[in-house]
């Protein structure tokens, strides 16, 4: 499963995450920098992606219509691009194990902070 980086996440991070976790989207990649929550939760869904976020809106929406798409919400407050690809980049093993449901449950929701 592929991450996919709201419009909050600079699109700068697309080539810094790439050694990490390849083939990542971002909304601008995707051609939705205007779309709302609901219209990127939606591409999520039909697109087999996880929503990588600040945004605890997309807790709501997985708390309304269920899973897919997994959310993983970052809880760090400001942080620049390099400190989160840093912070993703730790937090590899933990995130690929979540994608494939090695945590024993389906993938719904991640919650990082650093």
């Amino acid at each position: 499963m592929q991450l996919f980086f709201d419009q909050n996440i600079s699109y700068r991070i697309l080539h810094r995450i790439e050694p990490y976790f390849p083939d990542t989207r971002h909304v601008k990649t995707d051609g939705l920098t205007d779309a709302t929550d609901l219209q990127l939760w939606h591409h999520c869904r039909e697109n087999h992606l996880c929503v990588v976020t600040f945004d605890a809106d997309f807790i709501d929406l997985l708390n309304l219509y269920g899973p897919p798409p997994p959310v993983i919400r970052i809880r760090t407050g400001n942080i620049s691009t390099r400190n989160l690809v840093r912070l993703l980049a730790e937090k590899r093993d933990l995130i690929r194990d979540f994608l494939s449901g090695k945590t024993g449950t389906p993938p719904e929701v991640l919650e990082i902070s650093g």
